[in-house]
């Protein structure tokens, strides 16, 4: 049984990372939180909108984390995580990512105690992940790749306090479980994938 999960923040390679290892190992995707879902999708470009037109987009996204979007992306992945097969890799984990979106957007007021107090529990912990894939970049690349549509916090240094946050995380994690920590500004995907692929090998994750 192999459980990976692949966290970092937006525009650092995950999607492109998990795309591959469903492609070539025999693994179920679990994503959560994702642009490709629907209603993430749907509630990042109306933040984006609102941002342009009344510079409201960072509390939209502040209802988002703590409303019916991230409940319903929590209850989704959770059920996912209870059907998920011996292998599977996650796409982003609310264990990882609550904490970090929670404390950037909605601060240390009222919204947040609300979200502690009831979606806290639903983000759950790592304790079922063998191996985390921790890709990062600096936030100047982040930025750089962001196409207009993929993220909401575009913000420099919002978006540098995010990748220190995970930073953290990460260094905190590493003697908790199995680790890849690689940089996606100075490796092209191919360099990433190598790197990986050795990985999985190891874990003698079945292919395809």
């Amino acid at each position: 049984m192999v459980k990976i999960a692949i966290i970092g923040p937006d525009n650092v390679g995950k999607s492109a990372i998990a795309d591959y290892l469903s492609g070539k190992y025999a693994v179920e995707l679990i994503e959560s939180t994702s642009f490709r879902h629907s209603s993430s999708r749907a509630i990042r470009l109306a933040g984006r909108a609102m941002k342009a037109l009344t510079g409201l987009g960072d509390r939209f996204y502040s209802w988002y984390l703590s409303g019916i979007g991230y409940f319903g992306d929590l209850m989704l992945i959770n059920a996912a995580n209870k059907a998920a097969g011996e292998q599977a890799v996650y796409v982003r984990h609310p264990g990882a990512d609550f904490d970090i979106y929670s404390a950037e957007y909605l601060g240390n007021g009222l919204l947040r105690k609300i979200g502690d107090r009831i979606l806290r529990p639903l983000a759950g912990n790592m304790d079922n992940i063998d191996l985390v894939i921790y890709l990062q970049a600096d936030a100047q690349t982040l930025i750089a790749r962001s196409n207009g549509s993929k993220q909401m916090h575009e913000d420099a240094g919002s978006v540098d306090r995010i990748v220190k946050a995970y930073d953290a995380l990460a260094i905190g994690m590493k003697g908790q479980r199995q680790m890849v920590m690689v940089d996606t500004a100075l490796l092209s995907l191919e360099q990433v994938i190598v790197g990986i692929d050795s990985v999985m090998e190891e874990k003698q994750v079945h292919k395809k």
